[in-house]
């Protein structure tokens, strides 16, 4: 039809989109502006003949200026054409009895409310408090916020919807801005002591395995980094020094040891690689570099490390030497 109805929580709709009619009449029959009432009990205080009032009623619906409480009142309405007998209404004030009655019967039409307008403004401002508590939880999950860390998390914290905040936290000293990773985009949002930290390399451990879906991870991030595994639970990668030196893929089975076999920080990844990939007795090595694992000339440094047995084609670890 010509008309739209919208099913939800009435703060999420927009109040300022009504339409301008004049809808006071309908308005004044509340008496108390926050209370609900039958269509009856406003036509009678409305003090208009049934006709009047039933027109003025329907575009104050459709202008969003009252609303019911059930779909079944719209349901009720569309099976008699928006439309209320005279006559029946003649009868009813015959007798207090039939009144009565007759209201009893028009409850299936549901109770009926205003809508009270909120101040657009006020909205405003909501909104963009709402947008810096996103901020707030994204900048303590990651440090550092960019174009492509909102996305990733989509929703009500794409970039988008968070941009407007950032450049006021910016404006009021919360956050300063920047481009401080050269793969990713600008700007670059920062909390002040974050950036005093990562200037001073301040509680960086030397060496680290983080999981490829972990919030600080890069990977999924659409970066020209080929070393990096796809964002997968069963991925890892081992950092040492601030630089990438093992991925691993499937809960290691794929193995990738980015620097030389003699290279001294794979001792530093390699001694905590079991517990960081799985937590399995057993963890099944196929492929190192690309190459079958029992042929690969790194197998001596992780045999440091770990309790290595070697099969037909794979290796296998049972446990790790303390």
């Amino acid at each position: 039809g010509k008309h739209r109805i919208a099913l939800g929580i009435e703060t999420d709709f927009d109040s300022s989109f009504r339409n301008e009619s004049d809808d006071s009449l309908v308005e004044d029959a509340f008496r108390d502006p926050l209370g609900s009432y039958t269509y009856l009990q406003l036509q009678q205080a409305a003090r208009l003949n049934i006709e009047d009032f039933n027109e003025k009623f329907w575009t104050a619906v459709w202008d969003g200026a009252i609303t019911s409480d059930a779909i079944t009142a719209l349901a009720h309405a569309d099976e008699t054409g928006y439309s209320v007998q005279g006559a029946m209404v003649a009868q009813i004030q015959r007798s207090r009895v039939r009144l009565r009655s007759r209201m009893r019967s028009e409850r299936p039409l549901g109770m009926w409310r205003r809508v009270i307008p909120t101040s657009r403004n006020d909205d405003e401002i909501e909104r963009l408090e709402d947008a810096k508590e996103c901020v707030r939880t994204l900048i303590g999950r990651y440090g550092i916020l960019t174009r492509e860390l909102c996305n990733r998390e989509g929703g009500q914290y794409r970039w988008s919807q968070l941009f407007r905040a950032l450049r006021m936290m910016e404006l009021s000293g919360e956050l300063v801005t920047g481009v401080f990773f050269e793969e990713l985009s600008g700007p670059q949002f920062i909390q002040p002591s974050a950036l005093d930290a990562f200037l001073n390399h301040l509680d960086i451990p030397s060496a680290f395995w983080i999981n490829s879906y972990d919030p600080v991870s890069p990977c999924g991030l659409g970066l020209k980094w080929e070393e990096l595994p796809t964002r997968n639970l069963g991925n890892m990668l081992a950092f040492s020094e601030g630089e990438l030196v093992v991925t691993s893929r499937g809960y290691g089975k794929q193995l990738d040891l980015l620097v030389p076999v003699n290279d001294e920080r794979l001792d530093e990844v390699c001694r905590t690689m079991h517990a960081a990939i799985t937590n399995r007795a057993r963890m099944t090595i196929n492929t190192i570099n690309g190459d079958r694992a029992i042929d690969s000339e790194y197998l001596q440094v992780l045999g440091r490390h770990m309790r290595l047995q070697r099969g037909v084609q794979d290796v296998y670890v049972d446990a790790r030497i303390r």
